[in-house]
């Protein structure tokens, strides 16, 4: 069960890292490079590009559905069609929203809470990185694609390969060159360029099903709609992390300034490194769930739920123990500023506190999903951000002032841990009434 599971999650969770690493090597130079005001531009900017990864997750995973069923049924001009869909779908939603975040750039970093001090410094990034976000966008998008028609490993190298060119760049535009911030988005720009050239390359001369040919690209209006219908919960969830960013941005201007925002930045992107490997085990165990589910093997879902709960915990632990104890080494690998490392020990705890438990939090929303029961699953996912975590960043200051916005994470996740444990508990229930029906049919 072990290998099964990690069969199906190793892929997926190198691909992913490849990916997020841009957002980290960009931050820690930047700090390095730039400043504090560097990592709060990056910080203000953050919410715009989970916003344009959300087009690319929605439409890539709308996509890849059409295509894997249409691959199933062996009706590989459907897949084609949706492939090519999916990328204008993909290039349109982008070029609009980088379009109007252009004309509209400087009330656009106002309303998501940057101050006149980052607003330059923000505008100077994105101005130049832009493009590379509609790239950025289009590799997630095509990504799910390649992994559609089983190559998960040739999607992995794709982003692996513009990842690593960014790491190495980084240091030479913004130190070698003194482009400061300006560096990091040329950097960005190349190394995700350079990944849409490979997966272009792989498309008309790999051993792509896709064949970019005009056929291809005939617009189908209902494959569109289904794409949009199917990848919409995904964008909904990215969305509201963006808008949750947001809305903490919004409240540190009020009750800090931006050096908080920046720790705000730091504390968010560590997490969500962190949390990569734990969100494709998660997937990879609902994969493995809902078959046995399907196949009525009961145990063996227990089994799988169990092992992937202990991994995932493992994972959050391992993160958790530096994280908590040692706070102003992380602090430190992304800036050098002693001011921005002593105010960021006590909100970096605070914000991984109930880290140890993230891992079965997710199971249990993967966990539902696989069962064919999606009210569950969203309420578990969604309770966090909306019933606890949003009200909780807009009520909590008013009492205890800038401590009440770090508080905010550890309620939240307290709370949503607490509904998904209940849920667990309840549903493992039937599972054991279910077993025992099984055993009693045997004997």
């Amino acid at each position: 069960m072990n290998k099964l599971l990690f069969s199906f999650a190793i892929p997926g969770i190198l691909g992913l890292l490849s990916g997020f690493l841009y957002i980290i090597v960009d931050t820690i130079f930047v700090g390095r490079g730039v400043g504090p005001l560097g990592i709060a531009a990056l910080s203000i900017a953050l919410p715009i590009l989970l916003s344009i990864m959300a087009i690319g997750l929605m439409v890539g995973t709308g996509s890849a559905s059409i295509i894997s069923r249409a691959l199933g049924k062996n009706d590989v001009k459907r897949a084609v069609n949706s492939m090519g869909n999916g990328v204008i779908l993909n290039l349109l939603l982008n070029i609009t929203f980088i379009a109007l975040a252009y004309i509209f750039i400087d009330r656009v970093l106002l309303f998501f809470g940057a101050s006149a001090d980052v607003i330059p410094i923000a505008k100077e990034y994105l101005i130049i990185v832009f493009p590379g976000f509609i790239l950025l966008s289009f590799l997630i998008t095509t990504n799910d694609f390649v992994r559609a028609e089983g190559k998960p490993r040739a999607a992995m190298y794709f982003i692996a390969v513009g990842s690593i060119l960014n790491i190495i760049l980084d240091p030479i535009f913004i130190f070698g060159f003194k482009m400061g911030i300006r560096g990091a988005a040329v950097a960005t720009l190349i190394g995700e360029t350079l990944s849409t050239i490979l997966i272009i390359w792989f498309y008309i001369w790999g051993k792509s099903i896709y064949k970019l040919k005009p056929s291809t690209f005939r617009i189908d209006f209902k494959k569109i709609k289904e794409i949009l219908l199917i990848g919409c919960p995904t964008f909904i969830m990215m969305t509201v992390t963006s808008v949750v960013i947001l809305i903490f941005n919004r409240s540190l201007r009020v009750y800090g300034n931006d050096i908080h925002i920046a720790i705000l930045g730091i504390g968010y992107r560590m997490i969500g490194f962190i949390q990569v490997p734990i969100v494709v085990i998660s997937q990879s165990f609902a994969t493995i769930s809902s078959f046995n589910y399907g196949a009525k093997k009961y145990q063996r879902v227990k089994k799988i739920l169990w092992l992937t709960i202990i991994w995932t915990s493992i994972i959050s632990l391992i993160a958790f123990i530096p994280m908590m104890f040692f706070p102003g080494y992380f602090l430190s690998i992304f800036s050098s500023n002693q001011s921005l490392i002593n105010m960021g020990i006590m909100p970096l705890r605070l914000l991984v506190a109930f880290f140890p438990f993230v891992g079965m939090h997710m199971v249990s929303a993967s966990f539902f999903q696989s069962l064919g029961k999606p009210v569950q699953s969203l309420l578990i996912t969604s309770t966090k951000q909306f019933l606890f975590l949003i009200p909780a960043i807009y009520l909590l200051p008013k009492i205890f002032g800038l401590n009440g916005i770090w508080l905010a994470m550890p309620v939240a996740d307290f709370l949503s841990i607490t509904i998904a444990g209940i849920f667990i508990f309840c549903e493992l229930r039937i599972f054991n009434r279910k077993t025992s029906s099984e055993v009693l049919e045997i004997s």
